[in-house]
């Protein structure tokens, strides 16, 4: 009676490579194999979603760290009252003094300085990288122009 019994459990015995008639369920090999074959693609998705944010996050680094050339002659900008971040940054990319203008508004976002660019005329130039013309842009310190009041 229970060699009877042991027949019906695992008519298949140990290969679970087909699947018995009317049974309905897998064998234990192949559901162990399905089991690890879906953590295996989990390892993956996860190994290629790191590897997806280290590369924006050194390509976000190299935009934001490195200065856009070594010409080292000034520009001067000049920011409007009521000029936004956006408008800011197109000027600045098209100047050729940042590469891209959504890396600095995401620099200027990270750093929580979108709000505090001041008014003003800048002296920059294109050696300077990304983190300090934002530097500059938001402490205010502008060109200084002399102004001779005549006598009488």
């Amino acid at each position: 009676m229970i060699g009877f019994l042991r027949q019906w459990h695992l008519p298949w015995g140990n290969d679970a490579t087909t699947i018995p008639p009317g049974s309905g369920s897998l064998g234990p090999r192949l559901f162990w194999s399905m089991k690890l074959n879906l953590k295996n693609i989990s390892l993956a998705l996860i190994a290629g979603a790191v590897l997806l944010v280290w590369i924006v996050g050194g390509l976000f680094y190299y935009h934001a760290s490195i200065p856009v050339g070594e010409n080292t002659l000034p520009v001067r900008v000049h920011i409007p009252p009521g000029a936004t971040l956006k408008q800011v940054s197109i000027d600045l990319a098209e100047r050729h003094l940042i590469r891209n203008p959504t890396v600095f508004r995401l620099l200027a976002n990270i750093q929580r300085k979108q709000t505090q660019i001041q008014v003003g005329e800048y002296e920059l130039n294109s050696s300077m990288p990304p983190m300090d013309i934002l530097k500059n842009l938001t402490s205010g310190k502008t060109v200084l122009h002399p102004v001779t009041i005549p006598e009488g």
